[in-house]
């Protein structure tokens, strides 16, 4: 086996903290200066980004996150992580049941018209506010997929 030096050791930690932050570092009580480190790659979100517009004054659902199951039913709800607030309007969540709308080439899309449980985003802009906004939202489908929607709003 290889010996480690203290400064490879040093290297071998900083890139292991720069992947993730939860990585741990072992000391070898026998052979002092060797450390083991044991990192783990943490997949970035896939994201998608929205544009949104609405008139200053109106508040508007700019997002209704659902999962339908396979025989069209409703999914268990998402859980939503606000990760950036808007500065210049309020939001507020909801639950609702809203109808299926997928494009054609999705594979739910025969589902479509069939109500479903959802978590509605709904934003407002404060008063006399007008220009560009935004705000990201990570959401866990509970099925093992999580993404973040970064919305860009505009109020007019």
């Amino acid at each position: 086996m290889q010996n480690v030096t203290a400064l490879q050791s040093a290297i071998w930690l900083a890139i292991a903290l720069s992947l993730n932050t939860s990585a741990t570092v072992a000391q070898d009580s026998k052979q002092g200066s060797k450390a083991t480190v044991k990192a783990e790659v943490v997949p970035t979100l896939r994201e998608t980004s929205i544009n949104a517009e609405l008139f200053a004054g109106n508040e508007a659902r700019i997002a209704a996150f659902n999962f339908v199951n396979a025989d069209c039913s409703s999914g268990p709800v998402p859980d939503l992580r606000i990760i950036r607030v808007p500065k210049f309007g309020d939001y507020r969540l909801e639950q609702i049941t809203i109808p299926i709308d997928r494009s054609a080439d999705n594979s739910r899309a025969a589902c479509n018209g069939k109500p479903v449980n959802a978590v509605g985003v709904f934003y407002k802009p404060k008063t006399e506010t007008t220009g560009q906004d935004m705000m990201i939202i990570d959401v866990d489908f509970r099925n093992g997929t999580v993404r973040r929607f970064r919305y860009k709003i505009t109020v007019r």
